[in-house]
């Protein structure tokens, strides 16, 4: 063994195909990822109201005490009647003159917006790895959605993406690209509670299913169909 470590050929032989393994264990598989987890724990996302539904509110709050400064005005022209009195009076018999009540408004109150509403749901299972966890998607007070992964899991890969598919089910690399999907970016973590806003082109009626999707390998890693 050692005459054959000591001849230049193994070296020359060896060393690239050492280098080679290690590139494709390390570079390609990722097979580093085996070893360890990483774990992303994000709390919810609430929308803030629109900078449109509060400038619409803000007139209500004024209307109240420009009303009630009226209030004086009516009331001085009280004195000015008063005195057509006597001048009156050597016409037609004094009569009471009294000023009708002035109702003041209601006050309007502004409802306070709705808070997020669950659109659709799904439970996760593994397709080309080990996955579990809740797929579970959100309506803003905004109007926009937000994807929530709850107690999710799967098994750790290279290049992970999160995928919305028209598809009921989106597990295998056929339904996904022939049904279409929408891209949310890098899985943040192989585990925890993560959050992934939809685009506007999202449309629960369309797309029916959540995907786990290995861009190195074009594989499914896991699935929640939604209902």
């Amino acid at each position: 063994m050692l005459r054959i470590v000591r001849k230049p050929l193994f070296w020359l032989i060896g060393l690239p195909a050492v280098a080679l393994g290690a590139y494709l264990a390390f570079g390609v598989f990722g097979i580093q990822g085996k070893f360890f987890d990483t774990e992303v724990n994000e709390d919810f996302p609430v929308a803030a109201v629109s900078s449109s539904g509060a400038a619409q509110s803000q007139p209500l709050a004024t209307e109240a005490p420009i009303m009630a400064t009226e209030m004086p005005m009516m009331a001085t022209e009280a004195p000015m009647m008063a005195t057509e009195a006597p001048m009156m009076a050597t016409e037609l018999p004094a009569t009471p003159t009294a000023l009708p009540p002035t109702a003041l408004p209601e006050p309007t109150t502004v409802p306070a917006p709705a808070g997020p509403t669950l659109q659709a749901a799904g439970q996760f299972y593994g397709v080309d790895h080990e996955g579990a966890g809740d797929a579970l998607i959100y309506r803003q007070p905004d109007g926009s959605h937000v994807l929530r992964l709850e107690n999710f899991a799967v098994e750790n890969a290279p290049d992970m993406y999160v995928y919305v598919v028209a598809d009921p089910r989106g597990d295998t690399p056929q339904t996904v690209k022939n049904s279409g999907f929408l891209n949310l970016g890098k899985l943040k973590g192989n585990k925890g509670n993560q959050n992934y806003t939809l685009p506007a082109e999202y449309d629960p009626a369309i797309h029916r299913s959540v995907t786990i999707w290995c861009e190195r390998f074009t594989v499914v890693m896991a699935t929640a169909p939604l209902s």
